[in-house]
């Protein structure tokens, strides 16, 4: 059957096919008759072609895909009778066929009796098959079983030509290109099969070959990611050729691609990652505003810093001008040959560009991002955006330092600058044992409002200050003065290191400790008896995180003589640290530390 199917009605062709006399079907209900095929394929060691044939449903059942009814197209050996079975020397050519034994289900969904099923499978000549004439027999059978149908004697040829021959590749200059491609490559070697011309593989990309000769390409590079990857030519039917590297550099410069503007901030976005030494421009480079064409100041850009290898297709800068919805602002950048912006391969920005943009309407609230305490009676509120504050009363914020709603503490002034921190002071030592609790803010008549008039969302915060937050005690020693290592003498010294520098300022500041009989005494940096502890009056020098105790006298102001033992005996442990602070005025986090037994090395 080497016919190829001509063109005409499928109602007229099921006519004249179920009229003809053939044989019988071998499953009842099921029966066939051949209706055409495509041509005969040619093809080159290495490529692919398909076949389609067409088999008109002579019977009385509809071929359904995927149900039980389904029928699928057979491979049969050379003897045309054995099918569902393939010869070794057609097995070769499988390209997705259902199975090394069917070639493909009819295309259609469903095939009702008179209806004509198409049938279309592939076939790709190995790049090891000799050159010659190879047959692919077929008959139909009932996918569920492997049945006949019935076997007319359908084969379709493919003709194998002499294999091509794999490209060798010598040299490829220049090596190196751009990664945005357009670069002009020369591959030698040999081999090279011109009509049709090879394809050049930069990776998996395809460069155009432009110019080909059987030892010489010229081809145009493709668009790459940086990197090197392997070059290879690989001839129409053959194996790819041996590969040569090449390199794809970022030699492209980054670029201000457009701003958006939203209250008095404008955002400015690169087309690509892209930072800035220091997060700030030097001199060498100017930043021009301008709102309807008139020039107005802005208060500094911000980029991600190069020095933290950090990088960003955005950075920021605030306008001290009112901008109103629909202004235009424009945004020019011009260096003068500093190398200020620069993306992740130390490109610099292009040496000048304007973007123009219309201002947004800003509708979005500001809320409350952290709250931190500066120190014992002031939080600062730091707020998603610039905030004004004037008029606030301070009854807007309070503070529930249990959550119980029984303790509120309301601040003694709200303070702003214009920045996106409002300050709150709070009656003195509110913060003394630290910050926790909510912070409650709920707005009046007079709101924390941005620059555009968008009121402060209502928000509740629960503060809770991490241990990294405070300072601890990372190793407590003491140095006996007199030899008596059992209690604590006139000039004994203890060292107390801390994990940050402490702040030397405070007054009244206190260790307390507990030795193991029970005893309980307090070394003060004054003397001023608050308990009925032994209490020691002792010098206190500070040294960035070191603290340095020296034991001078009792309560009473007499020297400790060397052999008393006033009842406090090594080692004894740290159970109070009052008015022992950092530099940030935090206190001292007892349970988190790593050292609170003062003892002897």
């Amino acid at each position: 059957m080497s016919r190829t199917v001509a063109t005409l009605s499928a109602a007229a062709l099921a006519l004249g096919l179920i009229a003809q006399a053939g044989p019988a079907a071998a499953v009842a209900g099921y029966s066939s008759t051949y209706a055409g095929e495509s041509a005969f394929l040619t093809l080159s060691a290495g490529s692919t072609g398909s076949f389609t044939v067409f088999f008109l449903n002579a019977g009385t059942a509809t071929w359904t895909k995927g149900g039980a009814t389904q029928v699928d197209l057979a491979a049969c050996r050379e003897d045309k009778v054995t099918c569902d079975a393939q010869d070794t020397s057609e097995a070769a050519f499988n390209s997705g066929w259902l199975s090394a034994t069917r070639y493909a289900a009819h295309t259609q969904t469903s095939v009702s009796p008179g209806e004509i099923a198409t049938f279309t499978y592939s076939v790709k000549a190995p790049t090891t098959a000799t050159a010659g004439t190879y047959r692919f027999n077929g008959a139909l059978v009932l996918a569920s079983t492997g049945a006949d149908i019935r076997n007319e004697g359908y084969y379709q040829e493919a003709t194998v030509t002499t294999a091509v021959a794999a490209a060798t590749l010598t040299t490829i200059s220049p090596a190196d290109g751009s990664i945005e491609g357009g670069d002009t490559v020369t591959l030698t070697g040999t081999g090279f099969t011109c009509s049709p011309e090879p394809q050049a593989l930069f990776g998996t990309a395809a460069g155009d070959v432009f110019s080909c000769s059987s030892t010489k390409l010229s081809v145009e590079t493709p668009a790459h990611v940086a990197g090197t990857v392997e070059v290879t030519v690989v001839n129409s039917g053959a194996a790819a050729s041996n590969g040569l590297d090449f390199e794809f550099t970022d030699d492209v410069r980054p670029t201000l691609d457009s701003i958006t503007v939203e209250g008095q901030t404008v955002t400015l976005l690169f087309d690509e990652p892209v930072c800035a030494d220091g997060g700030t421009l030097t001199a060498d480079t100017e930043i021009r505003v301008k709102v309807n064409g008139a020039d107005v100041s802005e208060t500094g850009i911000s980029f991600t810093d190069c020095d933290d290898d950090e990088f960003s297709e955005t950075a920021t800068l605030a306008v001290t001008d009112d901008i109103d919805e629909g202004d235009e602002i424009s945004v020019t950048i011009t260096t003068t040959g500093a190398d200020d912006i620069l993306d992740g391969s130390d490109n610099a920005m292009d040496l000048s560009k304007t973007v123009t943009a219309f201002a947004e309407p800003d509708e979005t609230a500001p809320s409350i991002e952290t709250v931190t305490a500066a120190d014992e009676q002031t939080l600062e509120v730091e707020y998603t955006e610039p905030v004004e504050c004037d008029g606030t009363d301070r009854g807007q914020f309070v503070f529930d330092p249990d959550e119980s709603g029984e303790d509120d503490v309301v601040p003694d002034d709200v303070d702003c600058d214009g920045s996106d921190t409002v300050t709150l002071d709070f009656p003195t030592d509110t913060f003394a044992g630290g910050v926790t609790g909510v912070l409650e803010y709920t707005a009046d008549d007079d709101p924390i409002q941005d620059p555009s008039g968008n009121r402060a969302a209502n928000q509740s915060v629960t503060i809770v200050p991490t241990q990294a937050d405070k300072p601890t005690i990372e190793d407590a020693q003491v140095t006996d003065s007199s030899g008596l290592r059992n209690s604590a003498d006139n000039d004994d010294e203890f060292t107390l290191v801390f994990s940050e520098a402490m702040n030397s300022t405070t007054t009244g500041d206190l260790i307390r400790v507990q030795d193991g009989d029970g005893t309980i005494a307090d070394f003060k940096c004054t003397s001023v008896a608050t308990a009925d502890n032994d209490i020691f009056d002792a010098e206190c020098d500070y040294d960035g995180d070191e603290l340095v105790i020296t034991l001078l006298e009792d309560a009473a102001g007499e020297v400790i003589a060397d052999g008393d033992i006033p009842g406090i005996q090594w080692p004894a442990e740290i159970i109070d640290t009052s008015n022992i602070k950092d530099q940030e005025l935090k206190d001292v986090d007892l349970d988190n530390s790593a050292d609170t037994i003062i003892d002897f090395e």
